[in-house]
């Protein structure tokens, strides 16, 4: 009898439709490349009020825009910063968006007394430790523990880390510090950055959570502290001094970092408490609740604060006036009064 032509096919026919099932099934069961892996924000669906965890296990992808706007440097980048009280008398070059130029009123630097009181007692007690300067703004900070030889990460989600980057590169301190353009947060959340005031102020972005994760042109990227923990062991580092400034955020951003601050050793924390105060105070629930988780966290790891001053040895705040603290204060462990 004549073998039908289906027939005579038929093994080859399995033998593609084994192949294509097999193939298929791979695509689905294969995960797609993750968004995280590729340093940019996460996407969740429109509507989704609830923040995605965050994989601390993922290393942050530092801010890949290295190319030099000719503009700034040219125009902008005119600015001395002076650092001489706790710098051997060094001065560098800032550069700063037109009408900012009076963050430089205070002898030629901002914050210099708070900046005198961390580079020049707490630094000498954590030596070989890096810096990571949550809430960049001006660069103020970064350049400073750049010049001082210090390895430094710094967060800035505002279109100003142009000019710390450009300030960085006219100094040449460019290899000394990671930039990330993204905000830290207790958790993965939608989140855009604001200016409350008119006209725009400099210093007063304030990030802002987009519960909906709605679309929007003042959309940025958000990170917890706990992921800088692959860099970190990566590059060998154990020891990290923070400074965190990020007009309301900063109890937020400690949050993230609980896993952080357990396995590398951070001596000393500047805050700016403003916020954090007028939180407890005049806050939402949920803005007291988180506070109030932050301080129990701080506390719980035997962490005083002191007011951000060179006598802050001789001074500590009690937990139980915390609505009378400062508006900036240091952080730093029991162990070391």
């Amino acid at each position: 009898m004549r073998q039908s032509s289906l027939d005579k096919h038929f093994p080859t026919l399995f033998l593609i439709t084994l192949f294509l099932c097999a193939f298929f099934v791979f695509l689905e069961e294969s995960p797609p490349e993750s968004s995280e892996e590729q340093g940019e924000e996460i996407k969740r669906p429109l509507g989704s009020d609830k923040p995605k965890p965050a994989n601390i296990d993922r290393k942050l992808v530092p801010w890949a825009n290295q190319k030099i706007d000719q503009k700034i440097v040219n125009s902008e980048c005119n600015h001395t910063l002076n650092i001489r009280p706790w710098a051997g008398g060094k001065k560098l070059k800032i550069c700063l968006p037109k009408g900012t130029e009076w963050h430089l009123k205070e002898g030629g630097n901002w914050e210099p007394n708070m900046q005198e009181a961390l580079y020049s007692t707490a630094f000498p007690q954590a030596p070989n430790a890096s810096f990571v300067d949550i809430g960049g703004l001006a660069g103020v900070y970064t350049l400073s523990a750049a010049i001082l030889g210090r390895r430094v990460f710094t967060f800035e989600p505002s279109t100003s880390i142009e000019y710390i980057k450009t300030s960085l590169h006219v100094n040449n301190l460019q290899k000394k510090v990671t930039l990330f353009k993204t905000a830290l947060l207790e958790a993965d959340h939608c989140a855009t950055l604001v200016n409350p005031e008119m006209p725009p102020n400099f210093g007063r972005m304030i990030v802002k959570e987009n519960p909906k994760c709605e679309p929007s042109d003042r959309k940025i990227p958000v990170a917890v502290l706990d992921q800088l923990i692959p860099s970190f062991k990566q590059q060998g580092i154990k020891k990290a001094v923070l400074k965190v400034d990020i007009e309301g955020s900063e109890a937020r951003a400690i949050l993230g970092g609980k896993h952080f601050l357990k396995q590398i050793d951070v001596p000393f924390i500047q805050m700016d408490f403003e916020a954090i105060r007028t939180q407890l105070e005049k806050g939402e629930t949920k803005e007291k609740n988180l506070v109030n988780q932050f301080l129990k966290f701080m506390e719980n790891n035997r962490y005083i604060a002191s007011p951000m001053n060179k006598s802050w040895k001789k001074n500590t705040l009690d937990f139980k006036n915390v609505k009378r603290w400062p508006n900036d204060i240091l952080w730093h462990k029991k162990l070391l009064i």
